[in-house]
């Protein structure tokens, strides 16, 4: 393992953890229920999709780690739906599942690139 997926992994998890923990009175601070609401959601997780590209080049783990995220999306919702009582709100599952899907494109691209060019 490379000195940095160690780090890379532990700030994937904080930011998952972080992802589905979000309290009902962060989120109304935040203002996550407007216009910008659907866009906070393709955002995060596309950069939590990013960051696991770059954790690893092993095919069966950025599977694992693309199914976790997308898990992620519907679990947080369904905490929500038990913990606070809010109805599940598809639309927002779909904005993180998008939000994955690139942001995992998007950094497997990259680490595609980066190998590519690291060969020359």
């Amino acid at each position: 393992m490379r000195r940095w997926h160690a780090p890379t992994l532990a700030i994937l998890l904080a930011a998952m953890i972080s992802i589905g923990s979000t309290s009902e009175s962060v989120k109304l601070a935040l203002h996550t229920h407007g216009t910008l609401h659907p866009w906070i959601h393709l955002l995060a997780f596309a950069l939590v999709g990013f960051a696991a590209m770059l954790c690893t080049r092993r095919a069966w783990l950025r599977l694992l780690l693309v199914v976790a995220l997308l898990l992620l999306a519907w679990g947080t919702e369904y905490r929500e739906h038990l913990l606070d009582g809010w109805p599940i709100e598809a639309g927002d599952v779909q904005q993180d599942d998008v939000g994955v899907l690139i942001g995992t494109s998007v950094g497997w691209l990259a680490s595609w690139r980066r190998r590519d060019t690291s060969n020359t």
